[in-house]
């Protein structure tokens, strides 16, 4: 599982009046690569929300995005959103590395989670 967790210059509602997506990019270096998305929508509870992930580009990237709406709190602030994704890899019957490949080449795969508006 990967984890990635960052505060937006947005507000919550700002955020759910539009269409907004969260996109996880493959890597720092191959930015322009997503391997999973979900779109901002559904049912806001105790101030958070939270959002499938499903894979891009054939990933068997899939998560769960999580937004927490500001309480006015010194490290969120009043007019940001907390966005925490968590990101998890199909691996199917070979197991999480695959046929021949090293743990140092499933490492420099892993993706990077960062929220786009």
């Amino acid at each position: 599982m990967l984890t990635d967790e960052t505060i937006i210059d947005a507000t919550f509602d700002d955020l759910l009046n539009g269409p907004h997506a969260v996109v996880v990019h493959e890597s720092p270096e191959n930015f322009d690569t997503f391997v999973a998305c979900g779109e901002l929508g559904g049912v806001v509870s105790d101030g958070e929300l939270q959002i499938g992930l499903r894979p891009l580009n054939a990933s068997r990237y899939y998560g769960v995005a999580v937004l927490e709406k500001d309480e006015g709190t010194p490290l969120i602030g009043e007019d940001k959103t907390k966005v925490t994704v968590y990101v998890f890899q199909d691996v199917g019957p070979a197991g999480p590395l695959g046929p021949g490949m090293t743990p140092a080449a499933e490492e420099a795969s892993r993706p990077t989670a960062t929220p786009t508006r």
